[in-house]
């Protein structure tokens, strides 16, 4: 009898719990949306995304990266050696469990060098100039399956992104970059620029 009145006691105390926390102004609660710590947490956690870890580096100066032409512009005369680089994130795709998809345009991009931090800007249409990423590659997760054309990331998705900063490097500068989706944690890789 006493382990029926404890568990009596955990069932109300949950569901007290669980109807204080949809209630409006409390933690949980969306105003205008469903309600409820369930849809809640799906919300805030539904745009965590991973990566492999993989990171190609690239000189400036390759003309097409992943079928995707890259455009160089200059201030006035090109310089002697261009000392940027393009990076390509392999694999990004949303944490496994994940419900929703990740609209691609609301993703924010750093860039962090030893010169400085700079936040590249989403383009959807090549060529890709500097200060700017596009997804390069889209593919399933799933075997058999394939990514749609959109620029949304969806479970069984995953993208690879370049990107293309506009500051310079030199060899030896460690790049971190962070992917931030909106509402979530930063997703950050770091890399090594190579001695030639």
């Amino acid at each position: 009898m006493r382990v029926y009145g404890i568990l009596i006691l955990m069932i109300l105390a949950t569901g007290m719990v669980l109807w204080w926390a949809g209630q409006p102004g409390q933690a949980g609660s969306h105003e205008n949306t469903l309600e409820g710590v369930i849809v809640g947490s799906v919300g805030v956690s539904a745009h965590a995304i991973m990566a492999d870890g993989s990171v190609e580096l690239f000189p400036a100066g390759i003309d097409r990266i992943e079928n995707v032409p890259v455009r160089y512009e200059y201030a006035g005369n090109p310089p002697g050696v261009d000392r940027r680089i393009l990076l390509l994130v392999h694999g990004v795709r949303l944490i496994v469990g994940e419900m929703g998809a990740l609209d691609m345009r609301n993703l924010r991009v750093e860039v962090m060098s030893p010169s400085r931090i700079e936040q590249l800007q989403p383009i959807t249409d090549p060529p890709l100039m500097s200060g700017h990423w596009i997804i390069s590659e889209k593919s399933g997760t799933i075997p058999f399956s394939s990514a749609d054309n959109d620029m949304l990331l969806e479970p069984g998705e995953q993208f690879d992104l370049l990107l293309f900063p506009e500051a310079p490097v030199s060899p030896g500068d460690r790049i971190t970059l962070r992917l931030m989706p909106p509402g979530s944690v930063p997703y950050p890789l770091t890399c090594v620029v190579p001695y030639p």
